[in-house]
């Protein structure tokens, strides 16, 4: 049966399409073949209509490629999972019309240590300047954000190509949901917005089952629970690498992430509390509890990017990124905001910086020029007044009219005399 041949029976399941190859994104568990190397002929029928969705090739049984499967784990790691009865799909046997892409990236428990080095690091206010470098690449951190972007930006390649994808790791709930879902980062502006980022979180994140409660340690007081790992975290940390390397394509800034980061800890909000939606509707967290989107968007203007630029023809819809190490950055704001360590700094957003810069220097000086213009009017006005007076008392004189015209047009203000030949020229 196609459910007991995945782990966890998390069959492929569609999750994106692209609509510029008319290509899908789907994602699953790894099969369960075992050292026998079992098959499940639904399991293959399956992937190949994932790879053929209209099933009106026939070549795609007889071997042509239209599938690419991403493993997110090491070949190695793959193999030896054939010992406990999972493994991979036989694509020289079984599975002729796909091919594997193994992407080498680490288990959860690699993360975890990963991060307690870095924290460590971070944290220490004695650490030594000269040395500090050479721990943080110790921690190999940096070197595990670049495998998860690399992974993504080959997914994107692939469905821009026009190949189908399947993406899966283990049990299909940690590096899958990263990997697909900065997949859809990298090809779909949407989710480069606010509102796409909240709805690709809640799609690939919480429906599909992502164990918040275990992985964030909610309520667990060791530390060392083999189930805790900061994935989540670090998914957020790739979104911020793709943030410095394309500053203008995202409508929210580092804030907005942050915000996210350090919530997903708090169990304020009930988005994040619970292993499944399912625990989430047996809870009724959503009737109990304020979902973090409220919060987050009651105070979206601190959240825009003062340099987003919508996608046009200049700002290309599509986002390769540098998986190279000299492009990744440590998330400072992150990981050194409770540090001694950390730089100075006046806020989150730079914008909110700018706006308030700009608009007291532009108040004050358009103050300055309303002054000036008062000050203007009423000597204007004074002179004025003065002119009238004596054109009163030239009068007792009867005069001529060209000596009346003479006469004012030597004492009035030069502004008015200006302002009266620029009008008799346009005339």
């Amino acid at each position: 049966m196609l459910l007991n041949s995945e782990e966890k029976n998390r069959f492929p399941c569609i999750t994106y399409h692209y609509n510029k190859t008319k290509t899908i994104l789907a994602r699953s568990s790894q099969p369960k073949p075992g050292i026998y190397h079992s098959r499940c002929q639904e399991d293959e029928k399956l992937l190949r209509l994932i790879g053929d969705p209209n099933d009106i090739d026939p070549q795609s049984a007889l071997g042509e490629i239209n599938l690419h499967i991403y493993n997110a784990r090491s070949y190695l790691n793959s193999v030896g999972n054939l010992l406990r009865g999972n493994g991979f799909e036989d694509t020289k046997s079984y599975y002729k019309h796909c091919e594997m892409f193994f992407m080498e990236i680490e288990n959860r428990q690699k993360v975890r240590e990963s991060q307690r080095k870095l924290i460590t690091l971070c944290s220490s206010s004695g650490s030594s300047n000269y040395k500090w470098l050479s721990q943080l690449e110790n921690s190999n951190w940096l070197e595990l954000v670049s495998y998860i972007i690399n992974a993504s930006s080959k997914v994107a390649t692939s469905l821009r190509d026009g190949k189908n994808c399947l993406v899966h790791c283990a049990k299909g709930q940690n590096q899958t949901a990263q990997i697909v879902s900065l997949a859809q980062i990298l090809l779909d502006p949407y989710f480069r917005t606010i509102e796409g980022f909240e709805v690709l979180v809640m799609k690939d994140w919480v429906y599909f089952g992502y164990p918040f409660e275990e992985r964030m340690g909610h309520g667990q007081r060791n530390e060392k629970d083999e189930k805790i790992s900061p994935l989540f975290i670090q998914f957020l940390d790739c979104v911020i690498q793709l943030l410095n390397q394309f500053p203008a394509a995202f409508e929210y800034n580092e804030k907005f992430l942050l915000d996210i980061a350090y919530n997903s800890y708090t169990c304020q909000y009930g988005t994040f509390l619970f292993n499944s939606y399912k625990e989430i509707q047996m809870n009724k967290a959503e009737e109990k509890t304020v979902s973090i989107w409220s919060f987050l968007n009651s105070q979206k203007k601190e959240y825009y990017n003062m340099f987003y630029l919508p996608p046009d023809e200049k700002n290309p819809l599509i986002l390769n990124p540098s998986c190279h190490l000299k492009h990744i950055r440590l998330w400072d704001e992150y990981f050194l905001y409770y540090s001694w360590l950390s730089r100075p700094r006046l806020s989150f957003s730079p914008k909110v910086i700018f706006e308030k810069d700009f608009y007291s220097h532009y108040a004050m000086k358009q103050k300055e020029i309303n002054t000036k213009l008062q000050r203007k009017n009423l000597r204007l006005k004074s002179k004025l007044k003065d002119v009238a007076y004596s054109i009163e008392k030239l009068d007792q004189q009867s005069p001529s009219i060209e000596q009346k015209q003479s006469y004012a047009f030597e004492n009035l203000p030069v502004e008015v005399v200006q302002n009266g030949e620029e009008k008799t020229e346009t005339n």
